[in-house]
């Protein structure tokens, strides 16, 4: 009897953790570090986003005017969640984060952002278009035993921060000028 494979209803999954013998590293971090945000902080992100909105619709353009007050409604909500605890773990055969396992052979490198802050942030460059980089928080592990494993596989370089980064990093200059 031939054995069919429902696609529909398949799920991509790791194997369970139980059944891996490849571990060389694990570690659990929050997929972010939390920020305190002040009610000032709110109240300046919603006076400018609430007056651009105001001047765009006064200006007839709607769907800017729209898109603005979802935007700022959308970093509210962001801002007021908690954020998730994620499982992390080097194999012999790739990055898994939670149950999505990064093979090596589709990443190009890696890099370890070490902040002032002291939140450290390894950083994936991916051989795929949609998802060229990966982050994942280190949180209390030690950044040179991730380096030491990761290095035994792919290359290390160094890699520039986007200003999307940057800026969502805690303690950006731009919120040390809000609060």
């Amino acid at each position: 009897m031939e054995k069919v494979i429902d696609l529909k209803n398949s799920q991509e999954q790791d194997e369970p953790k139980e059944n891996r013998s490849d571990s060389l590293l694990e570690w659990r971090a929050h997929e972010y570090q939390k920020r305190d945000r002040s009610k000032s902080w709110f109240l300046a992100i919603g006076i400018v986003g609430g007056g651009a909105s105001i001047f765009s619709f006064i200006i007839g353009n709607y769907i800017f005017a729209f898109l603005i007050l979802l935007v700022i409604a959308v970093i509210f909500m962001y801002e007021v969640k908690d954020p998730k605890e994620y499982e992390y773990e080097i194999t012999r055969r790739g990055i898994r984060i939670q149950n999505r396992l990064f093979d090596f052979p589709n990443l190009k490198s890696f890099w370890i952002f070490e902040h002032e802050t002291g939140e450290n942030e390894l950083s994936l460059e991916s051989k795929k278009a949609l998802v060229p980089h990966v982050k994942a928080n280190l949180g209390d592990t030690d950044p040179e035993s991730v380096r030491v494993v990761l290095k035994r596989f792919i290359p290390e370089a160094h890699q520039e921060e986007s200003l999307t980064d940057i800026l969502a990093r805690p303690q950006s200059r731009i919120e040390t000028l809000v609060d």
